[in-house]
């Protein structure tokens, strides 16, 4: 009976680990999708009233201190991918953490290579966070450069959730979806951070 009770609980604390994953994706899908419909429909600033001084017509046009007519050109997808990128960031690593040392106490492992395995999960977490911190700056900042240095640090945290899922000693069902979820997040900030510094560039020229 309380095998029975204990299978029951770690039942429902999977179904409830599942119902938050679920509204997690929706949530990020949802906001996603929104990002994208402001991000391409948007309202263009107002132009300047016929009520306004000469002088304030020629600081518009100067743009020395009429801010307000300024239409950024900032990414929301991509700002919307790197917010939900670091929460799943201290999710996955939360989660791998664990799974390291169920699969220290429960499975024989060669020597060293669970160390290393660990070591390079802190290291991943360590790039990504950079990654993700430069991201988020570069894009709000429009600067061209950061999020080229984004793009190009998406490489190794890539190679390195593909060495979890083909190459570690011992790959679970749980590290495969883990690290493909990770892999998405990275494809998607690649491909939407490549239109951000296309539309920068057309800003500054």
């Amino acid at each position: 009976k309380q095998g029975g009770c204990a299978e029951r609980g770690c039942t429902v604390e999977c179904i409830a680990c599942f119902l938050q994953a679920c509204r997690f994706l929706a949530d990020f899908c949802r906001l996603f999708l929104v990002g994208f419909l402001v991000d391409f429909v948007r309202v263009q600033p107002a132009p300047i009233s016929r009520g306004r001084s000469i002088v304030d017509k020629q600081r518009s046009t100067m743009g020395s201190d009429n801010k307000g007519d300024y239409l950024s050109k900032a990414s929301l997808p991509l700002q919307i991918l790197i917010f939900f990128n670091g929460v799943w960031l201290a999710i996955f690593w939360a989660v791998c953490l664990g799974v390291f040392i169920w699969k220290g106490i429960e499975l024989p492992y060669p020597g060293g290579r669970l160390a290393g395995e660990v070591i390079l999960l802190f290291a991943h977490a360590l790039v990504e966070s950079c990654r993700l911190l430069i991201g988020s700056k570069g894009n709000k900042t429009e600067h061209k450069v950061l999020v080229i240095l984004f793009i190009v640090l998406s490489i190794p945290s890539a190679l390195v959730n593909i060495f979890y899922i083909e190459f570690q000693t011992y790959v679970l069902r749980l590290d495969l979806i883990l690290n493909t979820v990770c892999l998405l997040f990275i494809g998607l900030e690649i491909l939407v951070g490549i239109f951000a510094i296309v539309r920068f560039s057309e800003s500054h020229d």
